[in-house]
């Protein structure tokens, strides 16, 4: 008993009080890292930039599959021994789908509002698009958004594509639930997780699978979530551990990992990142570790969801708007070859839109975190309150993703 307490507490030291919920700051912090990168990476229509430009920022389309396995990580950890029937898998499913839609169908409607902002201007200018307004973002589009299948059946995104992640991740969650119903011995669910992450690994090798296809998006989310999830139970039996200068030396190969993205198999990503969770995890009260539970970046991380949802539609405006004044402000618009369409421009200049750019997403995130979010979080969490099991005093919280 002595010992069941003295895990507990271990598993304690390494988690702060934040908001409403029990939250791992610093891996709440490599979430927030994680979504400005991937907002730098769509923002690649700034040429001879190195901020942007630069091999790591060029290649973090695979801090998606980050987000995926520290999901795995995270709804392991809060939900593992708390569903155990139907019941509580719906009422687990009902809380992630609050989680997420909210802020998905008003960014959905952004986009129909800009969509309808462009088809009045063509009729009323006579412009014309080279894809018109509600071309590529049709009603199939539209519907496929509406039912969260966008990143499942269509063969190219619509909308707010960054929106793709969100779609594969809740039918993730359907299958966590399956498993979670299904077996009740932990050592069963956890062979049954070994079996997914080998199967699935092995089909996205043998298929090719790429950032690009999303044919096989829910099968890159499954795979890099249910990795999350052996992390955590790898974590689970053993919280107290501590590896000085783990998180700085994972932290590192992770960003390496990224910059040769092209030398290695995208499978991989996942288990490299996996690896830099536990390794923060247990990485005691290192400098790496004690950088990312700094207040600035667990805001990031607090708002990380919003910064991924906002980001696509905040640069849509930018890179418009700049077209529009490019006679004035020196912006230079190519024309022909693989760079068509993108903007040269100063370094100054750059800099400076690119700062104007993030911070109209971060505002964005954090009014919808305060507006949308956490007065949605405070309804979800009521939803079936004392159908789910008693969870450990640890895990009180959910992903804010």
């Amino acid at each position: 008993m002595d010992y069941v307490e003295d895990r507990s507490r271990r598993r304690a030291t390494v988690i702060r009080q934040w908001g409403d919920g029990m939250k791992i700051n610093a891996l709440e912090s490599l979430r927030g890292l994680a979504a400005v990168c991937v907002a730098l990476f769509h923002a690649n229509f700034f040429t001879n930039y190195y901020v942007i430009t630069n091999p790591f920022i060029i290649f973090s389309f695979v801090m998606v599959d980050f987000f995926f396995v520290l999901s795995g990580f995270v709804i392991a950890h809060t939900y593992w021994s708390r569903i155990g029937d139907l019941r509580d898998a719906t009422v687990f499913q009902a809380r992630r789908f609050l989680r997420l839609y909210p802020l998905h169908i008003l960014t959905l409607m952004v986009y129909v509002v800009i969509e309808t902002m462009r088809l009045v201007a063509a009729w009323r200018y006579d412009l014309v698009y080279d894809n018109p307004a509600f071309g590529h973002n049709g009603i199939e589009g539209f519907f496929y958004n509406l039912v969260l299948l966008q990143g499942i059946l269509p063969e190219k995104l619509s909308f707010n594509y960054p929106s793709w992640s969100i779609s594969v991740e809740f039918f993730t969650y359907l299958v966590f639930a399956a498993i979670m119903v299904t077996l009740r011995s932990a050592r069963s669910r956890t062979w049954l997780a070994v079996v997914i992450v080998v199967v699935s690994g092995v089909a996205l090798h043998l298929t090719g699978g790429s950032d690009d296809n999303t044919r096989l998006a829910l099968l890159r989310c499954i795979y890099a979530f249910f990795v999350g999830v052996l992390v955590n139970r790898l974590w689970e039996r053993r919280p107290g551990n501590v590896w000085p200068l783990a998180a700085e030396i994972m932290i590192v190969v992770s960003v390496l990992s990224v910059i040769y993205t092209q030398r290695i198999p995208l499978q991989f990503h996942p288990l490299i990142f996996g690896l830099t969770i536990l390794a923060v995890c247990w990485s005691g009260r290192s400098p790496a570790r004690m950088l990312l539970e700094s207040r600035v970046l667990v805001f990031l991380g607090t708002v990380s969801y919003g910064i991924y949802m906002w980001h696509a539609a905040v640069w849509w405006l930018l890179k418009n708007a700049l077209q529009g004044m490019q006679f004035y402000i020196g912006v230079q618009v190519v024309e022909g070859g693989a760079r068509a369409g993108k903007l040269d421009m100063p370094f100054a200049a750059s800099t400076a839109f690119v700062v104007v750019g993030l911070t109209a997403i971060v505002a964005l995130a954090w009014l919808s975190y305060r507006y949308v979010e956490m007065p949605i979080n405070e309804y979800r969490h009521r939803i079936g309150h004392g159908a789910l099991r008693a969870q450990s005093p640890i895990a009180q919280g959910e992903s804010p993703r």
